[in-house]
Protein backbone atom coordinates (compact mmCIF):
# COMPACT_ATOMS: atom_id res chain seq x y z
CA UNK A 1 0.00 0.00 0.00
CA UNK A 2 1.16 3.30 -1.16
CA UNK A 3 -1.33 5.53 0.53
CA UNK A 4 -1.48 8.54 -2.60
CA UNK A 5 -3.88 10.42 -2.83
CA UNK A 6 -4.42 12.33 -5.58
CA UNK A 7 -1.25 11.95 -7.27
CA UNK A 8 -0.45 12.40 -11.06
CA UNK A 9 3.35 11.46 -12.95
CA UNK A 10 4.49 9.94 -9.12
CA UNK A 11 7.11 6.70 -8.79
CA UNK A 12 8.29 5.43 -5.84
CA UNK A 13 6.60 7.36 -3.35
CA UNK A 14 4.17 7.22 -0.17
CA UNK A 15 2.18 8.77 2.38
CA UNK A 16 1.62 11.87 -0.13
CA UNK A 17 -1.79 14.02 -0.93
CA UNK A 18 -2.37 16.38 -3.85
CA UNK A 19 1.55 15.27 -5.60
CA UNK A 20 2.62 15.71 -9.05
CA UNK A 21 6.05 14.57 -10.46
CA UNK A 22 6.70 13.57 -7.03
CA UNK A 23 6.09 16.84 -5.59
CA UNK A 24 3.58 17.92 -3.32
CA UNK A 25 1.92 20.83 -4.57
CA UNK A 26 -1.02 21.57 -3.01
CA UNK A 27 -5.09 21.08 -3.72
CA UNK A 28 -5.38 24.31 -6.11
CA UNK A 29 -2.49 23.24 -8.26
CA UNK A 30 -3.13 19.75 -8.11
CA UNK A 31 -6.01 20.60 -10.07
CA UNK A 32 -4.31 23.21 -12.25
CA UNK A 33 -1.58 20.38 -13.01
CA UNK A 34 -4.12 17.91 -14.22
CA UNK A 35 -6.00 19.70 -16.39
CA UNK A 36 -2.94 21.27 -17.78
CA UNK A 37 -1.38 16.92 -18.46
CA UNK A 38 -4.66 16.05 -19.15
CA UNK A 39 -4.58 18.26 -21.95
CA UNK A 40 -1.47 17.47 -23.14
CA UNK A 41 -1.30 13.93 -23.14
CA UNK A 42 -5.15 12.80 -23.25
CA UNK A 43 -5.29 13.40 -27.12
CA UNK A 44 -2.77 10.45 -28.14
CA UNK A 45 -3.02 8.74 -24.99
CA UNK A 46 -4.93 4.94 -24.92
CA UNK A 47 -3.45 2.53 -22.29
CA UNK A 48 -4.32 -1.07 -23.20
CA UNK A 49 -3.33 -4.42 -21.34
CA UNK A 50 -0.64 -3.71 -19.25
CA UNK A 51 2.00 -3.02 -21.60
CA UNK A 52 2.33 0.57 -20.50
CA UNK A 53 5.95 0.90 -22.22
CA UNK A 54 5.12 0.37 -25.26
CA UNK A 55 1.88 2.43 -25.21
CA UNK A 56 3.67 5.33 -23.93
CA UNK A 57 6.21 4.73 -26.58
CA UNK A 58 3.58 4.31 -29.69
CA UNK A 59 0.76 6.89 -28.36
CA UNK A 60 2.98 9.81 -26.97
CA UNK A 61 4.65 12.01 -29.47
CA UNK A 62 8.06 13.92 -29.17
CA UNK A 63 6.11 17.14 -28.78
CA UNK A 64 4.00 16.25 -26.39
CA UNK A 65 6.70 15.16 -24.08
CA UNK A 66 8.24 18.44 -24.60
CA UNK A 67 4.98 20.04 -23.73
CA UNK A 68 4.76 18.53 -20.47
CA UNK A 69 8.61 18.95 -20.05
CA UNK A 70 7.63 23.14 -19.85
CA UNK A 71 5.37 22.70 -16.48
CA UNK A 72 7.40 23.74 -14.03
CA UNK A 73 7.26 20.66 -11.30
CA UNK A 74 8.31 18.37 -14.31
CA UNK A 75 11.05 15.59 -13.10
CA UNK A 76 12.46 13.73 -16.15
CA UNK A 77 13.87 11.43 -14.08
CA UNK A 78 10.87 10.34 -12.24
CA UNK A 79 8.82 10.49 -15.45
CA UNK A 80 11.60 8.26 -17.45
CA UNK A 81 11.23 6.02 -14.03
CA UNK A 82 7.31 5.71 -14.74
CA UNK A 83 7.95 5.27 -18.50
CA UNK A 84 10.42 3.16 -18.20
CA UNK A 85 12.80 4.79 -21.47
CA UNK A 86 14.32 8.16 -22.15
CA UNK A 87 12.46 10.85 -23.07
CA UNK A 88 12.50 12.32 -26.67
CA UNK A 89 13.23 15.62 -25.54
CA UNK A 90 16.12 16.59 -27.64
CA UNK A 91 15.89 17.90 -30.83
CA UNK A 92 16.91 15.33 -33.73
CA UNK A 93 18.21 18.48 -35.98
CA UNK A 94 19.38 20.84 -32.61
CA UNK A 95 22.45 22.39 -33.34
CA UNK A 96 24.97 20.85 -31.06
CA UNK A 97 27.99 23.15 -30.24
CA UNK A 98 30.81 22.05 -31.92
CA UNK A 99 33.89 21.03 -29.82
CA UNK A 100 37.29 22.39 -31.81
CA UNK A 101 40.21 19.91 -30.81
CA UNK A 102 43.07 21.66 -30.98
CA UNK A 103 47.02 21.24 -29.71
CA UNK A 104 48.30 22.55 -26.78
CA UNK A 105 50.84 24.45 -29.58
CA UNK A 106 47.69 25.56 -31.71
CA UNK A 107 46.05 26.70 -28.25
CA UNK A 108 48.79 28.74 -27.12
CA UNK A 109 49.20 30.55 -30.71
CA UNK A 110 45.64 30.82 -30.69
CA UNK A 111 45.35 32.38 -27.15
CA UNK A 112 48.71 34.78 -28.02
CA UNK A 113 50.52 33.22 -24.75
CA UNK A 114 51.96 29.97 -23.22
CA UNK A 115 49.11 27.30 -21.45
CA UNK A 116 50.22 25.31 -18.90
CA UNK A 117 48.52 22.56 -17.64
CA UNK A 118 48.84 20.91 -14.29
CA UNK A 119 47.30 17.90 -12.04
Amino acid sequence: MCFLYKSIFCHDIRYKEYVAFNKEVGKERFKELCLKIDSIMKPNLDMKEGIYTEEWKKNVTAQQWKDLAQIPEFDREVVENIVDFTLPLNEENEEVEEVEELTMEQLCKELGRTVKIKK
